[in-house]
């Protein structure tokens, strides 16, 4: 087995570069004030002495929350505050959102009675509630009892129910740098160094869409260089890490809705066996990008990989070049992901406008509809003159031919309406 090269003879990733902010230590503090400065263009830096999360940002409560107990003193603002930065977490990493609800007791004698109880939790609500998280309520007597059956229920005048959230604090601290990553700053794989290669495991969309972007993005001056894995062939996968190299410097991205696609699975297994005969950590440098809950995302929680990033179950891998299925890989080879996405809104309000002589998606729907006789009797041909643009019919005969091939029109009626895509470089007859 291979030995890992020690921290002290590791290269530096910071060596060299020129940096707005260093940030010192790689707790969650840290992490945050590393991407915060990425996102505002400034170049920053992160050095940590032992490991990521290493202190007090793994030895949290985990709770998220909006602090209760600050509303018992009056301090609505601190509560407010609280409240929208668990909401923020909720809305850009639901992966590491869990509700968990609380059960408070009024106690004969106490200071609160049910009524005031009920009032707080409900002040409470309204300022510091997520959208997932189920709204205060009244507790009969007979839930209480089943819900903790060690209470003295004598000592009960009764008891309200509300919701606050819990989240991994290790792993909010490792998505947060990673984050801080994309968006420019640097850090390094555990044995030290930096990151320049991206593995990529995926089929379809899933890996097309990758792949036309680094096509007509990436280039020599890329920051990390891209290697997607698209097919089960063992021997083809070997040949492709063989050009690749060592996997000391690779971050590895899964990428699977479900996460059960057995060609994605085969690729990663095979990398993840490169990685062990190279006695690397797969886990330590492993990123999946899946729905929440699916087999993938299971094994990334298991295992401790290094991020899951979140796929809608409502996007296709073909569609999904926009989400983080695309935008992932994008910002890793330096891809302008603001002028992408800007471009993207250019196009869906173009697409939205009503006037379908001022649509192009319409009129170039209802062109294909008129010469194909309605049923896709003519092909679509891609013959790009742009040599960075030679994907793009790969790209299209996934996204048409699975997209648009239908049996039924809306009426029911037997239509086999769809459109065959070919493609090659322009200078092709």
């Amino acid at each position: 087995m291979q030995d890992l090269i020690p921290r002290a003879r590791a290269p530096n990733p910071l060596a060299g570069l020129s940096l707005d902010v260093l940030v010192v230590g790689g707790g969650i503090v840290g992490a945050c004030v590393a991407r915060d400065a990425a996102m505002r263009g400034l170049a920053a830096g992160l050095c940590e002495m032992q490991d990521f999360a290493a202190g007090t940002s793994s030895r949290s409560s985990r709770l998220l929350h909006g602090g209760i107990r600050y509303l018992a003193q009056g301090r609505i603002g601190l509560v407010r505050e609280a409240g929208r930065e668990k909401a923020v977490l909720h809305r850009i990493a639901p992966h590491l959102f869990t509700p968990l609800p609380f059960l408070y007791p009024s106690l004969k004698g106490g200071p609160w009675s049910p009524a005031m109880l009920r009032v707080g939790t409900w002040i409470y609500d309204q300022l510091a509630r997520s959208p997932d998280e189920p709204r205060s309520r009244r507790v009969p007597m007979d839930e209480i009892a089943r819900l903790a059956p060690g209470i003295a229920l004598n000592r009960l005048r009764g008891a309200v129910c509300y919701s606050d959230a819990m989240t991994n604090d290790s792993r909010l601290v490792i998505d947060t740098l990673l984050s801080a990553a994309v968006h420019g700053a640097r850090i390094g794989p555990p044995e030290g160094g930096a990151f320049t290669k991206v593995v990529l495991c995926g089929i379809g969309g899933s890996a097309l869409g990758p792949m036309l972007l680094e096509a007509v993005f990436g280039g020599p001056d890329a920051p990390m260089r891209l290697c997607v894995l698209d097919n089960t062939d063992p021997e083809g996968i070997d040949r492709a890490l063989a050009e690749l190299g060592t996997l000391q410097d690779a971050l590895i991205v899964v990428i699977s809705k479900s996460g059960g696609t057995p060609e994605t699975r085969n690729g990663m297994l095979e990398v993840e066996r490169a990685c062990v005969a190279a006695g690397l950590s797969f886990a330590a440098r492993a990123v999946a990008v899946t729905t929440t809950g699916s087999a993938l995302h299971q094994r990334a929680e298991q295992q401790g990989w290094v991020a899951t990033f979140p796929m809608w179950d409502w996007v296709g891998g073909r569609t999904s070049i926009t989400s983080a299925v695309g935008l992932l890989p994008g910002a890793l080879i330096g891809m302008d992901l603001r002028a992408f996405l800007a471009g993207a809104a250019a196009m869906d309000d173009a697409t939205r406008r009503t006037d379908l002589h001022q649509n192009p998606a319409a009129r170039l729907a209802a062109l294909w509809f008129v010469q194909g006789g309605g049923q896709g009797d003519r092909a679509m041909v891609v013959l790009p003159y742009k040599d960075r643009l030679l994907l793009l019919s790969r790209y299209l005969q996934q996204l048409v031919m699975e997209s648009l091939g239908k049996q039924l029109d809306r009426q029911g009626r037997v239509v086999h309406q769809g459109l065959v895509v070919y493609g090659n470089k322009g200078s092709t007859d």
